[in-house]
C-alpha cells in the first residue's frame, strides 16, 4: 500500500510510505494521520473536510506596488491573502489572520516577500526600497 501521511490539524503532507496496510499506523508520529495514495508535498495537501489529496491553488495575493521609499513610512500593501497564512519579509515571519498585510522598509535595496498557506502554492513577491529624495 502507498499512503500519504499528513498533519491532522493543517492537512500539510509530511511524507509518503509504501508498506503493508496492516503496519501503516506504525509509521505515524503524534499529530499525524494517513490517507491511501501517492502525493506530492510541494503541489498538494490533504483536504481535511474530505480526506482527499488535493492540488494546491494559486496564491490569490495582490500587491499594490513593487517600489517604495525606504523611509519606514511608505508601505506596500498585500491583499487577498488566504486566512490564515504566513508572510515572510526577509528573515521575519508574520501570521496573517485578516487577509491583508502591509510592510515598510528603512534601507534602500531589494526585498523578498513570501506568502504561504497550506492549500496554496507559495507566492514570492519582490519589492525595491528606494532612497528618499
Amino acid at each position: 500500500m502507498i499512503a500519504t501521511i499528513f498533519n491532522i490539524d493543517t492537512g500539510e503532507i509530511h511524507r509518503c510510505v509504501t508498506c503493508h496496510e496492516s503496519i501503516v499506523r506504525n509509521q505515524l508520529l503524534p499529530g499525524e494521520w494517513y490517507t491511501p495514495g501517492y502525493s506530492n508535498d510541494v503541489t498538494q495537501y490533504v483536504d481535511l473536510d474530505t480526506g482527499e489529496i488535493t492540488d494546491k491553488a494559486q496564491m490569490p495575493a495582490v500587491i499594490d506596488k513593487t517600489t517604495l521609499v525606504a523611509d519606514s513610512v511608505d508601505a506596500v500593501n498585500i491583499s487577498g491573502l488566504p486566512i490564515p497564512c504566513l508572510v515572510q519579509v526577509e528573515e521575519t515571519v508574520y501570521q496573517v489572520d485578516d487577509g491583508e498585510f502591509s510592510t515598510t522598509v528603512d534601507l534602500p535595496g531589494p526585498y523578498r516577500i513570501v506568502c504561504a498557506a497550506i492549500s496554496y502554492h507559495e507566492k514570492v513577491l519582490e519589492i525595491e526600497g528606494q532612497s528618499p529624495i
